[in-house]
Formats: C-alpha cells, sequence, structure tokens
C-alpha cells in the first residue's frame, strides 16, 4: 500500500469463511447467482444484543506468500481496534523486521497510518504456536489465512492435526479469505476426509469450483484505509484535483497487465478521437506523435498507468500517444498519492476476458475509497460492487466507451450542468448523436453529464463510516462465531 498500492492484487480476498472444524458444518447459504454480487455485498452484523469480549479471543494470522500485505495489515489493525489480540506470522522464514520480506514499505506505512505497529513472527512459527497456551492461560480461538488458495494448501492438513490435538472445549476456527476459483485448490480435500465433506472444489468456473461453499458461513468485509490528507497533496507543479476547471488527469489503476486491463483497447480509442479533437486534449500532432499545444498548460488531458509491472509482459506501448499517456509503476508513497491528488477521475480499464466481473475482486475498487478519487465505471459494475453507488462514483452507458466519456466532459467543460434541466442536456448532446446505439442511450449520456465527474467530500465521508462500521460488525461476528 505504501511504495505500490495497485499490486496484483492488493485486496485479493474479501469474503471471509469461517471454516468450523466440526464434523457437522453449519448451513448458512450467503452466495448469490453471481460471485462478487456476493463476495462486495452487504456485511453481515454482529447481534447488537450479544456481549462481545474482546479480551476472551486472541486471532493468529498466517501467511506463505509475501503479498497482499496489505490486505493482511488492514484484517490485523481492524481486529486490534476490537480490542482483540492479534498475532501476526507473515514474515519470510528466516527474516526479522530489520530484514522484512514485507514490501513496498507496507509496515511503516502501517505506524504512520496508525492502522498496526507489532510484532512479525516468521510464518513456519504458527505450527508451534497454534497449541501453546497464549500469557494469560488461553489459545488462540481464530486461525486466519488471508489467500485461501496458496494458504490452505501450504498450512491446512498441518492446521488440521493440530485443530485435532486440541482438547475438545478449546478447539479454534479456520478463516480463510476467498481469493478466485482455481483449479490449484485440490488441497481442500485433503481437509474434507472427515469434517468438510459438504465443500468440494473441482473446476475452474465459479460455480462448479466453489461447489458446496455455501455451506460455510461467510462475512463480507470491504477493506479501507485512512490515509488522511495524503491523496490531498499533488506532485511538484501539479493543480489538486479540488481545484480543477476541467477534467484533466484520469488514472488507470492497477497491475500494469495486458491480461488484466485493455490498454491496446483505451489507446486505440483515444486515438480516434484525437485525430479530430486532439486540441480539446490540448494536443496537436506533429507527424510523429502528439505533442502538447502549451506545456505549461495545467489543463493540458494526461492519462496515467498506475501499477505495478507485470513480469511477464513488457509495459504497454502508447505509440503515438507517448506524451499524453504516463506511465508510473512501482512507484513509493509519496508519488503514489500525490499522483491521485491531482487524479479527476479513475478507470477499471478491464480486459473482459478476465474474471474481476465473474469471480474475483478488484482492487480498483478499494482504491477509490482510499484516495476519495470518483471511479467511472458503468450500472452493471456498480450492481456487483454493491458498495459502491453514483455519490462516489460517474456511471456512463455501456455503449460510451471511457475514453468518449472523458472527451464528453472535455467538450463540455465550459458548461455548467447544474443549473440545466435534464432535458436541455439532451438538446445538448443530441446532435452529437444522429444514430444512437438505443433509445435511452442519450439520456444515460445526459445524466453521465449532469451528475458531473466530481464528488463532494460529504459523500465520502458518508459512505466510508457506513462500510467501516459494516466491517467491524462482520469481524466481530466473525470472531464471535
Amino acid at each position: 500500500m505504501l511504495k505500490n498500492l495497485y499490486r496484483p492484487p492488493v485486496v485479493a480476498a474479501l469474503v471471509l469463511l469461517v471454516i468450523a472444524w466440526q464434523c457437522v458444518v453449519v448451513v448458512q447459504p450467503s452466495w448469490r447467482d453471481a460471485a462478487v454480487h456476493t463476495l462486495l455485498g452487504k456485511a453481515a452484523g454482529a447481534d447488537p444484543h450479544t456481549s462481545f469480549d474482546p479480551a476472551a479471543h486472541h486471532v493468529f494470522i498466517a501467511t506463505l506468500q509475501p503479498w497482499h500485505e496489505a490486505f493482511w495489515l488492514w484484517l490485523a489493525g481492524s481486529i486490534e481496534h476490537l480490542g482483540v489480540n492479534t498475532t501476526l506470522f507473515t514474515e519470510c522464514n528466516g527474516r526479522d523486521r530489520q530484514h522484512t520480506c514485507i514490501r513496498f514499505g507496507l509496515l511503516e506505512f502501517a505506524q504512520e497510518i496508525g492502522l498496526w505497529d507489532g510484532e512479525l513472527r516468521q510464518r513456519d512459527d504458527i505450527f508451534a504456536s497454534v497449541n501453546q497456551p497464549l500469557p494469560n492461560g488461553r489459545y488462540a480461538d481464530v486461525v486466519l489465512l488471508p489467500t485461501d488458495y496458496d494458504d490452505f494448501r501450504w498450512a491446512g492438513d498441518r492446521l488440521l492435526d493440530l485443530w485435532h490435538a486440541r482438547p475438545g472445549d478449546q478447539k479454534f476456527k479456520l478463516v480463510v479469505t476467498y481469493h478466485h476459483p482455481s483449479q490449484n485448490m485440490p488441497h481442500i480435500a485433503n481437509v474434507n476426509r472427515d469434517l468438510l465433506n459438504k465443500l468440494t472444489l473441482e473446476a475452474s468456473t465459479f460455480e462448479h469450483a466453489e461447489a458446496g461453499i455455501e455451506h460455510i458461513k461467510s462475512y463480507v468485509i470491504n477493506p479501507t484505509f485512512d490515509i488522511g490528507d495524503k491523496a490531498h497533496r499533488p506532485l511538484p507543479g501539479h493543480v489538486p484535483r479540488e481545484q480543477h476547471t476541467a477534467l484533466t488527469q484520469v488514472v488507470i489503476a492497477g497491475m500494469l497487465s495486458p491480461e488484466r486491463r485493455a490498454y491496446t483497447r483505451i489507446f486505440n480509442d483515444l486515438e480516434a478521437i484525437f485525430k479530430t479533437n486532439a486540441d480539446m486534449f490540448g494536443y496537436r500532432f506533429d507527424g510523429d506523435a502528439y505533442v502538447a499545444l502549451d506545456a505549461d498548460d495545467p489543463s493540458t488531458f494526461k492519462l496515467v498507468l498506475l501499477g505495478e509491472k507485470d513480469p511477464g509482459n513488457a509495459l504497454p506501448n502508447p505509440d503515438i500517444l507517448r506524451n499524453v499517456v504516463e506511465i508510473r509503476n512501482n512507484v513509493g508513497e509519496d508519488e503514489l498519492y500525490a499522483t491521485m491528488a491531482s487524479t479527476d477521475l479513475i478507470i477499471t480499464a478491464w480486459n473482459s476476458a478476465y474474471r474481476y466481473l465473474d469471480s474475483q475482486a478488484s482492487s480498483t475498487m478499494f482504491t477509490t475509497l482510499d484516495v476519495e478519487v470518483p471511479l467511472m465505471t458503468t450500472q452493471t459494475v456498480l450492481d456487483r460492487y454493491e458498495f459502491l453507488d453514483r455519490s462516489i462514483a460517474v456511471v456512463k452507458p455501456h455503449a460510451l466507451t471511457d475514453m468518449a466519456a472523458v472527451a464528453l466532459f472535455r467538450r463540455f467543460a465550459h458548461v455548467d450542468f447544474a443549473v440545466l434541466s435534464h432535458a436541455e442536456i439532451v438538446d445538448l448532446v443530441a446532435p452529437l448523436y444522429t444514430d444512437p446505439p438505443h433509445a435511452h442511450f442519450i439520456h444515460e449520456v445526459a445524466t453521465m453529464l449532469q451528475e458531473g465527474w466530481s464528488r463532494p467530500q460529504s459523500s465520502w465521508a458518508v459512505k466510508k463510516a457506513v462500510i467501516r462500521a459494516n466491517n467491524a460488525r462482520s469481524l466481530q461476528a466473525m470472531i464471535q462465531g
């Protein structure tokens, strides 16, 4: 989160699957027909009338891989804020705090924002510690694995044996965080032999790979960090987004991977627009590339690709848009948040072949909350990610490309849509579309323009307060379980 917020993916697992290792698995169906629709739905809350004694609980968090660091740090900090002690077994074996394998300065980041500042123990220490009494004489009652498809394979069998070795009244429960359906999960069968016979994972699609998952109690969380004013202090020479009078900077946030994000599509769309309207964005074509009309004009448009380079692929090549597109990969904390401080919109640019609308959550959807920059997307995406809505997101028609939507905001930068009626905006837009793709298209475009591309601070505050309250209830319910 500190050195690079947009890792693959930073927040990868959003549903806590509580596996109570008992002969009878409690049946609590909570999965709907669309995977992400459920993954990111309303948080389950603890019964407010139920007494919760934080001192009666202790949570162990352990993970095999040095990734998803921001997520398990958020979990640890959020659980600690409930008053429940945690122990993290997330350091690489043979490492310590001075020689940590935790990347991107995340430990310092967590300390700086008051999220978490504790000891990291080496990952394999979990096995010798689970059945050792704590200083208060109790045992850890929750073991949490942040990345199910790797962590379960690594620790599942050994934790099951340790669970059996516990006294009958001291059993712990295992909580795994759902990442994505995968054929690389045959390890689930290793703990399925006598206790989890209702859970089988076989194929790659969600419906089949997670067959039986509805019988495992689940709790939904939507991680969001409180980073203060970090995303409101722009880079030197850049204008804060609050002072923008035109839509000036758009960021595609996330791993720089052509498998995940359709950069070529975005570049092609922008090139097509620039052929006739480059000046509207502050550019002209010099025969080799598009160059700025005025290099000192702060309203000149920029498209920023912000994330980690995919190690298996070259960086995207914007070609003749190389002066329009900026690629910032593996940036430090200050540059990352300073970039967002001068950013007006975030777009997903998802490759339709990837699983972000099917069965895996995208970190971009949580980035928008952290940095308070609106996400421009479609209603279909908002329907999947239920914690987002128009109060903090810009909704465009499906038939309107991301860059075409940006072009409309640039074209009408001088228009105060707040004082116009919907009908007046329709009249303004209609001449641009002599053959609209469908009957509702122009009205949808008019609504997008009327709602604008910025969102007030109050909208973010309200949304994040609700999400954090739901998160706290979900985590309490999961621990109390």
